[in-house]
């Protein structure tokens, strides 16, 4: 993942901030599946309250044992992302949406490194 999704994951994590129904998408490609732009698809359901049950449940245990590590290792995988033109963010699945719906960014070495050093202050 890029470092803006990594760091998004990570505020989550520290701040066990549920997830709410306006965070909640349906999938695109005719999937008709409920997901939001932070989750992987294995997390979508039929609809948006089995969706956010499954969501919610996963933050609270991953929410619960992120606290109890010592140390942490990420790893980056790219300094590009996608930013969801209409709400300004940049998403970690993009869930099979119109490709218009995005703008590709590069991060620039000072933008990852201040995710990293965000992170490290987590």
């Amino acid at each position: 993942y890029n470092p803006m999704s990594v760091l998004s994951c990570v505020r989550r994590l520290v701040s066990g901030v549920p997830f709410s129904e306006d965070e909640c998408v349906m999938m695109g490609a005719g999937a008709d599946l409920v997901c939001s732009f932070s989750h992987h698809t294995s997390f979508a359901r039929r609809t948006s309250g089995e969706f956010l049950e499954n969501a919610n449940e996963a933050l609270e245990r991953a929410s619960a044992f992120f606290r109890s590590c010592n140390k942490v290792i990420i790893t980056l995988g790219t300094s590009w992302c996608f930013r969801h033109i209409e709400k300004d963010f940049v998403v970690s699945n993009c869930l099979k949406r119109p490709s218009a719906e995005f703008a590709r960014e590069r991060l620039s070495p000072s933008q990852v490194t201040a995710c990293l050093q965000e992170i490290a202050a987590l």
